[in-house]
């Protein structure tokens, strides 16, 4: 399991790892410590094959004969990733424990990340049309994947850990529908929603509401207008990110190759 620490660009430059580390940060941008315990998502497109094959798969998440069993794995356990960017890439678990019964253990997922905090992220193509019938999307939804290599600025956040965003509601107090609240979310001024327990195809995810971009999606990409300054790249998150589209529709993946 990837695990190892490097002090210096040196001791990283003598391991495998360096080269999947440049493609996916720039070693320019790299600062020490690496440890690679805190990386979550790995594009299996990069990892050299001697990286590749010496990864313990826990589970198939149905490619295979046997689905991923939430109560099956466990903190650290890898397994394919749900929405990846491409095939075959993987994610591991950053969660003591994966069934939906663990909201109340996990303490520091529900108390969420501060405003204006830099995050790694995730988002294919293509999300829910807003209500209004004018081309736009509700928003631009990522799940938080440290190791994407894609950073997001949250700007002004709220953390919602209720089911139906009550929480969020009662302090905003946005009222309506799903498409109406977040219309409304984004009238208050807050630029993003942090959903730390979100259950889908068997994983618990956390997932990230870019509420400012509202375009309509064709690609996996954000709009540069209204995501301006929001995306960036780089293992410092130094570099603003450019997108360049990959594919068309269902599954084009957001990417800072531009």
């Amino acid at each position: 399991m990837p695990s190892d620490v490097f002090y210096s660009l040196p001791e990283l430059r003598g391991s495998p790892w360096y080269a999947y580390l440049h493609a996916v940060y720039g070693a320019a941008t790299i600062t020490f410590p690496v440890d690679l315990a805190h990386l979550a998502y790995f594009h299996a497109r990069l990892l050299p094959a001697s990286i590749r094959h010496s990864i313990p798969v826990a589970c198939t998440d149905g490619g295979g004969p046997e689905p991923c069993d939430p109560g099956g794995y466990r903190y650290g356990d890898i397994k394919p990733g749900a929405y990846p960017l491409h095939e075959g890439d993987l994610w591991r678990s950053f969660r003591a424990v994966n069934r939906r019964i663990d909201r109340t253990l996990q303490t520091v997922m529900t108390r969420g990340l501060p405003s204006h905090a830099r995050v790694e992220v995730t988002h294919t193509c293509c999300d829910p049309p807003s209500k209004d019938g004018r081309g736009r999307s509700q928003g631009l939804w990522m799940y938080l994947n440290p190791g994407s290599g894609i950073w997001f600025d949250l700007g002004n956040t709220f953390v919602s850990n209720r089911q139906g965003w009550v929480d969020v509601r009662r302090q905003t107090g946005c009222k309506g529908d799903f498409h109406d609240a977040i219309a409304c979310f984004r009238r208050t001024g807050l630029d993003s929603i942090q959903m730390p327990h979100i259950y889908e195809r068997g994983t618990k995810l956390y997932e990230i509401l870019n509420l400012q971009d509202t375009h309509y999606q064709e690609d996996g990409c954000f709009d540069p207008l209204q995501s301006s300054g929001k995306y960036w790249k780089g293992y410092d998150a130094s570099i603003p990110c450019v997108c360049r589209r990959e594919g068309y529709g269902w599954r084009s993946p957001l990417n800072c190759n531009g």
